[in-house]
């Protein structure tokens, strides 16, 4: 009877280590630092800081505003999540950010965001004025909804 308790016992210590993992939530704005922490009250500014930051699983939030953005910040993303644990940039409570690359030079090489990697669901989010594709995906197993691209 006690090697029964003791299974049980290390039955539920694995459920509660399973189910423990807690995935992080990174928070951007157009108003934020990149020397804050990312969190909601202290967001970073730039979207390629939080693609360093997080790992798979974790949440990039992106909050509504205008971000100004040229030819240097392109956003490159090239981490791979994998079927259990994507990476997620979402629009925060509905909020509508805009990625805003109208100052950035007319080239078949200036997309606003390169995304290479897999396992990503980005929704939310407008990309205007890049100077060829708003988006060029080359990874797979990527969710992109709920996103606008114009005047790329």
């Amino acid at each position: 009877m006690p090697f029964l308790n003791m299974m049980k016992l290390q039955f539920i210590i694995c459920l509660l280590i399973t189910f423990s993992i807690s995935y992080s939530q990174i928070f951007v704005s157009p108003e934020g630092n990149d020397n804050n922490p990312g969190t909601l009250d202290l967001p970073l500014k730039s979207i390629p800081t939080a693609i360093n930051i997080i790992q798979s699983g974790d949440t990039i939030y992106v909050r509504g505003g205008v971000y100004l953005l040229s030819d240097i910040d392109k956003i490159s993303i090239s981490k791979s999540g994998n079927v259990n644990s994507r990476y997620h940039m979402i629009a925060y409570n509905q909020e509508r950010p805009v990625l805003d690359f109208s100052s950035m030079t007319t080239n078949s090489t200036n997309r606003a965001i390169n995304l290479s990697g897999s396992y990503w669901h980005i929704k939310g989010i407008d990309i205007q004025g890049a100077g060829d594709n708003g988006m060029n995906i080359s990874g797979s197993n990527n969710i992109i909804e709920f996103c606008s691209f114009y005047k790329n």
